[in-house]
């Protein structure tokens, strides 16, 4: 064991989790830890609403109740998945269908009116995610930036944008991403010069699309005072997936339960990685989603969030769960109540 290795078996201890040599070479830094705060430190998904085509077909409605209670459980924010594509109208312009873009504004306003922040991301692009290099899509997505852009102008910094939710495939580079991301932050800066932007990489903006442990190489960021990382981890995909009925006869299957040494150590890893992550870049950096489906049981589910969760607050990661009321959820709109135990698995206990 070396002097890297035995020092996060220390940090790990302190958790309550033992230690074991990991898989494959882990970390250069073991003691690293985010490189600056990410603003909105706890946060919950509103998904399965907004991301939808239609609001309520994937069985949610964002309710105000739901955001006084959101803040209320401690929440410093939300996370508003949006699904943009199938609402904007012909080229040149693509217009965004405006009741459309009300609603949007509509929990937007809701949310910092409870006093929570928002992060607003574009979300299930399937066009352009399918085809990044189409110049169609590409003039769509700017299209749409710059209306969201000229919409929520005035909002103060607690509304935070995010600018492509989770590229993946094999048509896709961390090369062509910046370029996007690059054209895109020029069309926001023109009336949102100090709005947080919110970037991640490909592979489903997960940290081997990040750091390149895919073998492609890692993610370039922008420059520019005004953004911060991001990335997704749902790991392993085998255990918080297994047996999701949208995803028919592809669903993973897991056969043990969850919650040996190496599964824990493993998650705690995805924390030093992401820190690595934030100081090689300078920049904050969020875990944006992460959760077990809903119909796994309840004690591995609570353990595998308590432990991705004390994972990145020991590294000083932000994150945002996924998600608030649907396959995923942390709150049981059937009985109106938080899912037993979510919210000390969270570190929220008032």
């Amino acid at each position: 064991m070396n002097v890297r290795h035995l020092a996060i078996c220390m940090a790990l201890a302190t958790l309550g989790a033992a230690c074991e040599a990991p898989a494959s070479a882990g970390p250069q830094d073991s003691t690293a830890t985010a490189a600056t705060a990410f603003p909105m430190r706890t946060c919950v998904n509103l998904g399965n609403a907004l991301e939808a085509e239609v609001e309520g077909s994937w069985g949610y409605t964002i309710r105000q109740q739901d955001l006084s209670r959101i803040h209320a459980a401690g929440f410093d924010g939300v996370r508003l998945p949006v699904r943009w594509d199938p609402h904007t109208g012909p080229a040149p312009g693509y217009a965004v269908d405006r009741a459309w873009m009300e609603r949007v504004a509509q929990v937007v306003d809701q949310s910092l009116a409870e006093g929570l922040m928002v992060q607003l991301d574009v979300h299930h692009f399937e066009g352009l995610v399918e085809n990044p290099n189409s110049p169609v899509e590409e003039a769509r997505f700017l299209a749409i930036w710059s209306q969201i852009s000229q919409r929520f102008q005035g909002y103060d910094n607690r509304l935070m944008f995010e600018l492509l939710n989770e590229p993946f495939g094999d048509n896709w580079t961390n090369a062509r991403l910046e370029q996007l991301h690059a054209a895109a932050l020029r069309i926001i800066r023109r009336t949102n010069p100090t709005r947080f932007v919110i970037l991640g990489a490909i592979r489903w903006n997960t940290l081997d699309g990040l750091d390149g442990s895919d073998g492609q190489r890692g993610y370039r960021p922008p420059n520019d005072p005004h953004i911060a990382l991001t990335f997704h981890s749902y790991s392993p995909y085998e255990f918080t997936h297994q047996g999701a009925d949208w995803l028919g006869a592809d669903a993973p299957q897991w056969h043990r339960r969850w919650g040996t040494n190496a599964d824990l150590n493993a998650l705690h890893w995805e924390g030093v990685r992401a820190a690595e992550a934030s100081q090689r870049l300078g920049l904050a950096i969020q875990l944006g989603e992460f959760g077990v489906l809903n119909e796994i049981s309840a004690d591995q589910r609570l353990l595998w969030l308590r432990t991705m969760r004390e994972a990145m607050d020991q590294r000083g990661v932000a994150w945002c769960v996924w998600d608030y009321a649907g396959a995923f959820n942390i709150y049981d709109r059937d009985r109106e109540t938080w899912v037993p135990g979510t919210r000390e698995a969270l570190g929220l206990r008032r």
